[in-house]
């Protein structure tokens, strides 16, 4: 008899409705997501699964049993850790030991259950270093400017490296989403960087090579540039190339804006890093000499090549 997967399950039932995988994930998780489920490179979480099974009026209790066990144990540990973080921030001093070493504890057995599942990706990298390179291959990310922590071989897991961390994670609820990003390109219109300035607290300038401002007939970056620091705006320059990141001093048209100009350098940050953390420190100061501090000091290794 034909083994009958979650994901086959799901599918069937969607195609008998003549339903579309954007119309059955809408709202709850990516296109990408659905496929791979249907197609079994992926077991849903027991949140995407029920609401899935919600929309196409199915009953989850003919259907959960069929999930995986270290599917539902890793569920479970991830709600555990969740609560104990939140429960941990709210205990007295004389509890938080032993919260702490629960965290620890379920970690280490989340780690183990990742090497024991064969779906999921042979290699550790770290979150501030992980970049989105390929679009639909299974192991879709790569470590930018950072070596792989660790892999997973033979069901073990390797590591490489163990980066330093809290005890607890530390979380913040003020975040400023006011963070744009633009590409650079030849003859790009300087109002274009204006219009961002104006609309938002920060922008992130993903320039040629290793970095700097081009001047072309539209306009001059450089006043534009100016202009939104005089206003009190954050202004980070970048590189558009994945790898060894930025370095304004090379050529005239960065050495300039890096000499005269209070900007930022991201050196050998992603732009997802620089954006997230410009979201992090603007929710916490709106201080220049603050907000630059903030930058260069890494946040799990985020910038190595720094100030």
């Amino acid at each position: 008899m034909e083994k009958i997967t979650i994901g086959s399950y799901i599918q069937q039932i969607r195609m008998d409705k003549g339903w579309s995988q954007d119309y059955l994930c809408s709202g709850i998780c990516e296109r990408s997501t659905l496929s791979r489920i249907e197609n079994g490179q992926r077991s849903p979480s027991v949140g995407i699964l029920t609401r899935l099974l919600e929309r196409l009026g199915v009953s989850t209790e003919r259907v959960i049993i069929m999930l995986d066990k270290g599917d539902i144990v890793m569920e479970n540990l991830q709600k555990q850790v969740r609560n104990d973080t939140i429960r941990f921030e709210k205990a007295r001093e004389e509890d938080k030991p032993a919260i702490r070493a629960q965290i620890l504890a379920d970690l280490d057995r989340l780690e183990e259950q990742a090497g024991e599942d064969e779906r999921f990706i042979r290699q550790f990298i770290l979150g501030t270093r992980a970049r989105k390179t390929r679009s639909k291959s299974f192991e879709a990310f790569s470590s930018i400017n950072y070596p792989l922590l660790g892999m997973v071989r033979d069901g073990r897991i390797i590591r490489y490296i163990r980066p330093e961390a809290r005890a607890v994670p530390q979380f913040y609820e003020t975040v400023n989403p006011k963070v744009a990003l633009m590409k650079l390109t030849p003859g790009a219109d300087c109002g274009v960087a204006e219009y961002l300035l104006e609309r938002n607290d920060a922008l992130i300038i993903e320039s040629f090579g290793v970095g700097g401002l081009p001047t072309y007939k539209a306009g001059d970056y450089y006043d534009t540039v100016k202009t939104g620091l005089e206003a009190g705006k954050t202004v980070v320059m970048t590189t558009q190339v994945e790898n060894e990141g930025s370095d304004l001093a090379v050529y005239h048209v960065g050495a300039g804006i890096k000499r005269n100009l209070p900007i930022l350098e991201a050196y050998d940050m992603t732009s997802e890093a620089v954006c997230a953390k410009l979201m992090w420190i603007l929710g916490q100061t709106t201080d220049r000499s603050w907000v630059q501090e903030l930058f260069y000091t890494p946040v799990a290794c985020d910038i190595l090549a720094g100030k």
